[in-house]
């Protein structure tokens, strides 16, 4: 049992801190009036092995947030009903679950949802592209969350794993701006573009900061938030390598200069936003951060380890359960010779016999082998006895003048063990 310590808790406290966020904004994300984001992050939290009685309150408390409508909290807890009930299927029979049953299984949690939107063609339209985004979106959260939580931080990621990111941070983009305030979308937005310049490469920070602005641009239909986030993410790309007060003063600097060039205005509230979030990362880039950083390697690192070692162990299983079954057939071979009365002698003749009918006498060397050195056939009867007392026979078992000559010595042995 894993023993708890004060960093393992603030680690846990902070995980589910952080899938709240998610799921807050998820809620919120819609592109034309579509919210198709958030069902995805339930099914693929329980699918990299977080809690289901957690998270699936989370989702629909989340819901409760974003919309007091009946119809919309009935259709939270019909997802989360069917699939808790599926989840808890799969754990009476102990059927691991697999990602064909968990897309079928959030097919399924959207029937309530379908079922109030078959009151004309358009809404029934909406409902199926509602569906597969949802699922689209679903199998990118999947990918990526497994990913992160099993890899961590350090290791360099694959191409379809930050493509399933982008899809992430573009559904973020557009949660963010569809939050009720705009000034807390704007430090969201700016605290986010500061930390992913911190956590991840130059490349992988300006790509994300990049879509998170084109989420912003489909919900909201307006470039602002748009050129201001791609504004930021060059100027974090540049101070990078330099201290964290450099970066805060670069958003800053980005926030006036799009205001005066591009909307000829100056409104103090509207830089608050970006100050706010410029501090809170101050606070946060020098110890808090560091140490979540690393912490999240160390803990994914031992995550890691155990995954490979499980991997390690189960193909081991499979190989001695090959093996067993070897074993098993050379007993059932034993048994049937004892059965039918055949002595040893007569075992051993008999398994040079099926040898020399399977393997030699097609060979075209046949003649060379058996009738012109007449030591050929002794070695075969060593070779048969020995394969008899010992269970199986290896390469290096095969007399010199028989593995010298032999075209299909590895052949030979093969078959010998097989009979």
């Amino acid at each position: 049992m894993k023993t708890l310590t004060k960093q393992s808790i603030f680690f846990e406290i902070l995980k589910y801190i952080f899938f709240f966020f998610l799921f807050v904004v998820l809620q919120f994300a819609q592109i034309n009036g579509l919210r198709p984001f958030a069902f995805g992050m339930l099914f693929a939290l329980v699918w990299c092995n977080q809690k289901i009685f957690v998270v699936a309150p989370m989702y629909v408390a989340t819901s409760l947030i974003v919309s007091f409508q009946l119809q919309d909290f009935l259709c939270a807890i019909c997802t989360v009903f069917v699939f808790v009930l599926f989840f808890a299927l799969h754990y009476k029979f102990k059927k691991p679950l697999n990602k064909i049953f968990i897309g079928l299984y959030a097919f399924l949690s959207q029937a309530l949802f379908f079922y109030f939107n078959t009151y004309s063609l358009d809404a029934f339209l909406n409902a199926v592209c509602h569906l597969v985004i949802g699922l689209v979106c679903m199998y990118a959260y999947l990918f990526f969350m497994q990913s992160l939580l099993l890899r961590g931080l350090r290791r360099k990621y694959s191409v379809d794993e930050m493509l399933c990111a982008g899809v992430l941070f573009l559904a973020l983009g557009a949660g963010i701006e569809s939050l009720p305030y705009f000034y807390v979308s704007k430090a969201i937005f700016v605290f986010l573009a500061l930390v992913l310049s911190f956590v991840f490469s130059t490349s992988s920070s300006l790509s994300f900061s990049l879509l998170l602005g084109v989420g912003s641009l489909f919900s909201s239909m307006e470039y602002n938030t748009f050129l201001f986030l791609t504004l930021l993410a060059i100027v974090l790309c540049l101070t990078k390598n330099s201290l964290p007060i450099f970066a805060v003063l670069g958003a800053i600097f980005v926030d006036c200069f799009e205001n005066f060039y591009f909307f000829s205005t100056f409104e103090p509230l509207l830089f608050l936003p970006t100050v706010i979030a410029g501090l809170l990362f101050l606070i946060l880039s020098k110890k808090t951060l560091k140490k979540i950083k690393v912490f999240v390697i160390a803990e994914n690192e031992d995550f890691s380890a155990r995954f490979f070692i499980n991997k390690s162990k189960e193909k081991l299983s499979k190989k001695l359960l090959d093996t067993s079954n070897l074993f098993l057939a050379m007993q059932n071979t034993f048994v049937s010779m004892t059965k039918t009365g055949i002595s040893p002698t007569q075992a051993v003749s008999f398994v040079s016999k099926e040898a020399k009918k399977q393997i030699c006498v097609s060979c075209p060397k046949f003649d060379v082998c058996f009738k012109n050195h007449q030591g050929f056939e002794a070695e075969l009867q060593t070779l048969s006895a020995l394969a008899l007392s010992r269970g199986n026979l290896g390469m290096f078992d095969l007399p010199s003048n028989l593995g010298a000559n032999c075209l299909k010595s590895k052949l030979f042995v093969q078959r010998i063990n097989a009979i």
